[in-house]
Formats: structure tokens, sequence, C-alpha cells
């Protein structure tokens, strides 16, 4: 996949955060099938939580103005409207609710208003939650967060070696996911180390082509 402008300001969001691309990157993300990647729609929901936690002032702008997406970005906006447990998400969802064309999604915005989920709950105790997890990092740079990833991913059950490889791959792109198994490789148990040593070798192989 080609590696445009706003996948760059996605996957190195917390090293230079603007967060006044953000309307003209989702709309780009879109028209490049970024979210139709396997993961990524998840990733992307934790990545937008994180900012609309990060820049409650500007919600309602990125609102007005994403409006227009198609109904798989929608869906995703919305989703990240849910989880950042910002005050006026009820109010918004209804308003997007019927405003939105397509059916399904207003039946889901409708339904989902009244119940938003705690974000702090959302633990990484799943693969998707794995990767809702990795797009929150994308967006802060926590490094709590890199280590809860490491260390619930010997958890999940559905959680195949392709998975582990896939995201090991995605945190070799980051030079402070590298970083921190450097420096942090004493301090883990042999069962976070298995999967810190798969960023490790997915970082070198990188290197090597």
């Amino acid at each position: 996949m080609a590696q445009t402008r706003s996948r760059e300001w996605l996957q190195h969001y917390f090293q230079n955060p603007q967060p006044e691309r953000f309307v003209p990157a989702m709309y780009e993300l879109s028209r490049t099938d970024y979210f139709g990647l396997p993961g990524h729609a998840m990733i992307g929901i934790g990545f937008v939580a994180s900012l609309f936690r990060d820049n409650p002032d500007l919600i309602d702008e990125w609102l007005l103005y994403c409006r227009d997406l198609p109904v798989r970005e929608a869906r995703i906006v919305v989703a990240a409207l849910w989880y950042s447990e910002y005050p006026k998400a009820n109010e918004w969802l209804r308003l997007y609710a019927s405003a939105v064309k397509n059916d399904d999604l207003r039946a889901d915005l409708f339904r989902i208003a009244d119940h938003p989920p705690s974000w702090s709950n959302q633990l990484a105790d799943s693969r998707p939650a794995l990767y809702l997890q990795w797009g929150r990092f994308l967006a802060t740079g926590d490094e709590a967060v890199l280590h809860k990833i490491f260390e619930t991913m010997p958890q999940v059950d559905d959680l195949s070696l392709r998975d582990r490889w896939w995201l090991a791959c995605k945190m070799a792109e980051q030079d402070a996911a590298i970083s921190w198994c450097l420096d942090h490789w004493d301090q883990q148990p042999l069962e976070v180390q298995a999967n810190m040593e798969l960023v490790l070798q997915a970082a070198g192989d990188a290197v090597a082509e």
C-alpha cells in the first residue's frame, strides 16, 4: 500500500501532533482504502478516540465536516466518539443519526446513543482490542499502552502466530516501540519477551530489506 501523507500523519502522529489535518486525512484515508485493510478499522477507532479525548474543543467541527464520509469511515468516527466519553456524545450521535442516509448506520447510532462504554474498561483482552490499543498508542505515544499490549498478548486465546507477527510488524515501524523493547527486556517475563522478540525480528528484517 502506498505511503500517503495521511497514512504517514496517522502512523507518526504522536511524534508530531497535527490535529488540524484530521478532516482531510480521514477523507484521504477513506479514498485510499486504508481502513479496508485487516485490523485497520480497529486501529482507526483507537486512534480517533484518542484524538477526540485530547482535542475536545475540535470535536464539534470535526463531526460536522465528517458527515459526508462513506459509511465504513463514518462508523469508525462514531465508534471513536462512543469510546471517547465525550460529554456531548449522545447529543451528537442522535443528530448524526437524523442526518445520515444509510438505514443500518442510522439504526446503530440510535441504538448506542444511550449506552456509551467506558474507555478505561477497554482493556487489551482480545485481538480487536489489541488493535484498538495500538491505535491509541499511535495517537499518544503512551508507553503504558504499549506495556499493556505486550503484557496481554500471551493471554489472548484467538491470537495466532500470524496475528502476533502482523502486530509485531506494525510495532516495528515505530522507533519508540523498538526502544521500549530494548530498554525493558530484562524486566519482562519470558512470555512477554517472546512477543518483544518478534518486534525486534521484524525491525531487523525491515533493515535487511
